[in-house]
C-alpha cells in the first residue's frame, strides 16, 4: 500500500484490494470507525500497516486498536472495540464460558459491570464481565438484626450477589496487550 491514511479513498481501494486477493473473493467494508477492516466470504480480514494480518489474538487486537487512537480517547467506541476484539479472535477465555458471554448493556441494574473503555492518556482499558458459574446467586440482607435505620442501607433492601470475573485488556503505549483478571462479587439490587 502506497498511503494507510483512512481519510485517503485510495487507501481504502489499495487495502480492499489487498483484502479481496486474501480472502480470495469479495470483500466489503465494516465501517468507516474501524478503518481497514473488512467481512469477507470466510470471516473479518483487517489490513494493518500495509498488509492482511493472518495473526490473531490480543497482542494483534491492542495494536490494531493503538493505531486507532484508544489511548488518547479517540478510538473506537466500545461497541466497535468489541466487534473488533471479536473479528480478531482476541476476546479473553474465562472459564468455560463463551468468550461472548460478558455482560452487554441492556439491563440498567447492571450498568457497573456493562462494557467499557478507560484511559489516562498512556494506557487504555477495555474491560468486560463475565458471570460466573458454581456458586449460586445467594439473598443477602446486609444486617439481619436491622440495627442500621438511618443508615443509607435499609433494612428491607435485598440484593443479589453474584460472582463475576472483571477482565481487562491493558493496552500500553508500547508493547503488547494482554488481559488480566480479577474476580469480584457484585451486588444487584432487586
Amino acid at each position: 500500500m502506497t498511503s494507510t491514511d483512512p481519510r485517503d479513498p485510495k487507501s481504502w481501494a489499495e487495502a480492499a484490494a489487498l483484502a479481496q486477493k486474501a480472502a480470495g473473493g469479495p470483500v466489503t467494508k465494516h465501517s468507516d470507525v474501524l478503518p481497514f477492516l473488512y467481512d469477507g466470504p470466510k470471516g473479518p480480514l483487517l489490513v494493518h500497516r500495509g498488509k492482511v494480518v493472518t495473526e490473531r489474538g490480543p497482542v494483534i487486537a491492542g495494536a490494531y486498536l493503538r493505531d486507532l487512537g484508544i489511548i488518547r480517547g479517540m478510538g473506537p467506541a466500545i461497541d466497535d472495540a468489541v466487534y473488533a476484539l471479536t473479528a480478531l479472535d482476541a476476546l479473553p477465555v474465562v472459564d468455560k464460558l463463551a468468550k461472548d458471554a460478558f455482560v452487554h448493556a441492556s439491563d440498567p441494574k447492571l450498568a457497573d459491570v456493562h462494557p467499557r473503555i478507560e484511559t489516562d492518556g498512556q494506557t487504555a482499558r477495555v474491560v468486560l464481565h463475565y458471570f460466573l458459574t458454581g456458586a449460586p446467586t445467594q439473598q443477602v440482607d446486609p444486617d439481619p438484626t436491622h440495627r442500621h435505620v438511618g443508615s443509607p442501607t435499609q433494612s428491607d433492601m435485598k440484593v443479589k450477589v453474584q460472582p463475576v470475573a472483571r477482565m481487562s485488556l491493558t493496552i500500553p503505549s508500547s508493547g503488547d496487550a494482554a488481559w488480566s483478571r480479577e474476580n469480584i462479587n457484585i451486588a444487584i439490587p432487586n
